[in-house]
């Protein structure tokens, strides 16, 4: 039997099938294997659409727990605030250059990376500061889910509008400007990434 694209937006939905695409041989003219029943779409699900959306929901829960309101850009004083706008930053870089470069996959296999440490680095070394309510952490995951929301947003249209207007109250984040990177600690960046890998 044929694959039914219909059923597969509708099991897996449209950001999904896109990062999919777009992360794959397909943008090279290249053959890409689609099973029948789509299950091939699980993988963006569970490498990028199910780690931001945990992110967003731990923020979420803590901000609202803690009734904490963000009011400005972070104050990057604690070296895993510097590390991990640092690490945004040169996502913004590579996906730029991806975009420009009509190599959409580079920068799919990057968000994959981020999100990884997004979570696994970022937020699960800094939860004693949420449960502490330092609004500096809570501005700096604000600042980063946001900006990541730009940035994730021709990619996954629909999870990234969601994200950005419940976070920022804003129209829609495809009417934002591109995001420009600030300076990187490259020192804090590779250090981090060193303790990374033993």
């Amino acid at each position: 039997r044929d694959v039914n694209p219909e059923q597969q937006l509708e099991t897996y939905g449209a950001d999904a099938i896109r990062l999919f695409i777009l992360g794959s041989n397909f943008m090279k003219a290249e053959p890409v294997p689609v099973d029948k029943e789509g299950i091939v779409f699980n993988d963006t699900i569970k490498t990028i659409l199910t780690p931001l959306w945990n992110a967003y929901h731990f923020f979420t829960l803590y901000a609202n727990a803690a009734n904490i309101t963000v009011s400005h850009e972070p104050n990057l004083v604690n070296p895993l605030d510097k590390y991990i706008v640092s690490e945004l930053n040169d996502l913004i870089k590579t996906t730029t250059s991806a975009l420009n470069e009509y190599k959409p996959d580079i920068a799919v296999k990057e968000f994959v990376r981020f999100l990884d440490i997004l979570n696994n680095w970022y937020i699960r070394r800094n939860r004693d500061r949420f449960w502490d309510e330092d609004i500096d952490a809570f501005e700096t995951l604000h600042y980063v889910l946001t900006t990541f929301c730009k940035v994730l947003a021709p990619f996954a249209p629909f999870i990234s509008e969601y994200i950005f207007k419940n976070l920022t109250g804003l129209e829609s984040v495809h009417l934002e400007d591109w995001p420009t990177p600030t300076q990187s600690d490259e020192k804090i960046v590779n250090d981090m990434r060193r303790v990374q890998m033993i």
